[in-house]
């Protein structure tokens, strides 16, 4: 017997989590979809943090994933304005947001007993109550501090 996975997709800012979802195991990400949870994003990006969005563009960090780079989500994109920062090659010398994100989910998980779907959310919900302004914050400012550190570095592997 496998336990049953749980697909969960989170957006989030230096402002903190904007959107989280739990994906039904019976679907996938499709470009319909991630364009659904891009205009989810966006209006509570609005409301949380209105200045984020009403910049000339917003700029957005996602996946490479076929539905990430599909032309309707390009197409949603440039409707709302937002403009993509490139993803970067897996690096550790780049650890995305991703990561960070992640790494603390994952720890946070790691002592607790996931019985069912229900339970997930429910560890999910606490470990969002964990986190502090100061831990999205420091997630976005690692971001930027490697990319410089990258660029500075002329592709040369750095600490």
């Amino acid at each position: 017997m496998h336990p049953e996975k749980v697909l969960l997709t989170v957006s989030w800012s230096q402002a903190g989590l904007i959107h989280h979802e739990f994906i039904p195991t019976s679907e996938t990400i499709t470009a319909n979809k991630y364009c659904t949870q891009i205009e989810e994003m966006h209006k509570k990006l609005a409301v949380m943090c209105p200045a984020m969005v009403n910049r000339k563009t917003s700029m957005l960090l996602h996946d490479n994933a076929r539905s990430c780079v599909a032309q309707q989500t390009l197409d949603k994109l440039n409707e709302l304005k937002i403009e993509t920062v490139p993803h970067p090659p897996s690096s550790p010398d780049l650890s995305s947001t991703d990561y960070h994100f992640s790494q603390a989910l994952d720890h946070f998980l790691s002592e607790k007993l996931l019985k069912n779907k229900d339970s997930t959310k429910q560890v999910f919900q606490e470990f969002h109550a964990s986190c502090t302004l100061d831990f999205y914050q420091t997630g976005i400012l690692k971001l930027v501090s490697h990319w410089e550190k990258c660029i500075q570095s002329k592709e040369n592997c750095f600490d």
